[in-house]
């Protein structure tokens, strides 16, 4: 444009467009009050869980909402898919007296007994409509509908119900009378089964509810500790290619029950889970949601979610979740079994070998997540969580990098640019030590296309382009070894790691 220089700030409304950088989300699937089913929804606070999904359930129906309210209170952000065993639970209901139903709660479940719905005259004072109102005892669930015609047919039913986000209209309805109507009649759905969980890929529901969601990079079913559900989750993770699980095992198991358990043998017969995935042992004693005074035990892998959550956040992914500033908690009473007291060392040893990381009471009373380990049977280096992390996130960042390169010319300066790019990733992750070094192969060095040594030139010719990265990580600090030499008095200490 011609005239006085200037600069323009464009603000784009991006509030509905997904975040491709999510690695601090955890994807959580459970039991809810309500919200709409098989729909991921990303939630940062408990405010913000209650708006959308209703309260904690009698902790005898489920704990997956504790579970998710536990996990936000402690910084986590999460990733939630409601689900519900199909055919089970009552819908709250609402009819005039003595006349035809008015309406049905979106969602079984005893939490729509709190529900009124409320017509009355409307704040514009026009003639032949109202204003309607849904809404609870404690206004977390709450619609209006301004100025809605008295008299209603089929299709303005379903305009309404379209855009409902509590209750269901029924189809029968033809006008709307001035009065309160209360719901009544709902009752609560049992919690899911392995079969809810698994879901279907055509319907996209359970796991496959996530399909279209990305920037996660674990899953969990807090509530459940099953064989087959592992199994599903990890074979949907395996799919994936981009996000690991996150297992727990039962509560209340000693160290043989927790390799039985891993090894999915009597009385846990199934299928082993082979996985860079984790899983925790151990459980909690934490106060009771429901009775003053009383205390509830619960599973740690609430731990495991925030920990990983937090460190997502923070963007140093490579991080050990079992470090203090991601792996120690408060607001716990105590726990169940204790795998670090000294008389437990060697089932300790032995859990932690097989690849599952125990929650503990350490000897100066803190509460830890205390391990580094994944579920991958062969030992290598991505038997340490740590490593397998970054592994993940360099898949990921390259790939990003990659892509933007399909299509151009199969020649020297395209694998140039590409390096360039690729090689950024790895100094900044060496600038903030999570490898020692790396090296790349690509030919991005030689003159010309047929002077290639790690490609061929006839793939080359056919399209077809390789590199490869050499990678050399920094594992996590797992034994240390304290010497001390007292000798005429003076205590000498050395410490060699």
């Amino acid at each position: 444009m011609a005239g006085l220089a200037s600069a323009t700030v464009n603000i784009i409304d991006s509030s509905a467009s997904s975040q491709n950088n999510n690695a601090g989300v955890i994807a959580v699937v459970g039991m809810t009050e309500r919200g709409d089913l098989n729909k991921p929804i990303i939630v940062g606070s408990t405010l913000e869980y209650i708006r959308k999904f209703g309260k904690e359930l009698p902790v005898a129906v489920s704990l997956f909402p504790y579970y998710c309210m536990r996990a936000l209170e402690r910084g986590a952000k999460l990733m939630i898919v409601p689900l519900v065993h199909a055919g089970v639970g009552v819908k709250a209901s609402t009819s005039l007296g003595g006349g035809g139903l008015i309406a049905t709660a979106k969602r079984e479940g005893l939490y729509g007994n709190d529900i009124t719905l409320k017509i009355i005259a409307p704040a514009s004072r026009t003639a032949s409509v109202v204003d309607v109102y849904v809404s609870n005892s404690d206004s977390t669930l709450f619609q209006k509908y301004s100025d809605v015609s008295t008299t209603q047919t089929a299709s303005t039913i379903a305009i309404l119900n379209a855009t409902s986000n509590f209750i269901v209209f029924d189809a029968g309805v033809t006008s709307f009378t001035i009065g309160v109507y209360p719901f009544i009649s709902g009752t609560n759905a049992t919690a899911p089964t392995s079969v809810d969980y698994a879901g279907n890929q055509a319907q996209k529901t359970g796991f496959y509810a996530l399909d279209s969601s990305l920037g996660f990079r674990f899953i969990s079913a807090m509530d459940n500790a099953d064989n087959t559900t592992d199994n599903a989750l990890n074979n949907y993770c395996l799919m994936r290619g981009d996000c690991y699980p996150l297992l727990r095992t039962p509560l209340g198991l000693s160290g043989d029950a927790v390799l039985q358990y891993f090894n999915a043998v009597s009385p846990y017969a199934g299928t082993p889970i082979d996985s860079l995935g984790r899983m925790i042992t151990g459980g909690q004693v934490v106060n009771h949601p429901e009775i003053t005074g009383a205390t509830l035990t619960v599973s740690s892998i609430v731990a495991l979610v925030v920990g990983y959550s937090r460190i997502g956040i923070n963007g140093r992914v490579w991080e050990s979740v079992g470090l203090p500033k991601y792996g120690t908690y408060t607001g716990i009473n105590d726990v169940i079994i204790n795998f670090a007291s000294p008389a437990l060392k060697s089932d300790a040893d032995a859990i932690v070998n097989a690849g599952i990381i125990p929650f503990v009471k350490t000897a100066t009373g803190e509460f830890r997540v205390f391990g580094n380990t994944t579920l991958q049977r062969k030992t290598s280096l991505l038997s340490s969580a740590n490593i397998a992390d970054l592994a993940l996130y360099i898949k990921l960042e390259t790939q990003k990098i990659v892509n933007k390169y399909l299509f151009e010319p199969n020649d020297v300066p395209t694998w140039r640019a590409m390096y360039s790019e690729i090689s950024k990733v790895f100094n900044d992750l060496k600038t903030n030590r999570a490898i020692y070094s790396y090296q790349y192969f690509g030919d991005q060095d030689v003159a010309k296309a047929e002077d290639v040594s790690v490609n061929t030139f006839s793939d080359v010719q056919l399209g077809k382009y390789k590199a490869i990265a050499r990678v050399y990580p920094i594992n996590a600090l797992t034994q240390i070894e304290l010497g001390i030499n007292i000798a005429s008095g003076v205590a000498i200490v050395t410490l060699n790691a």
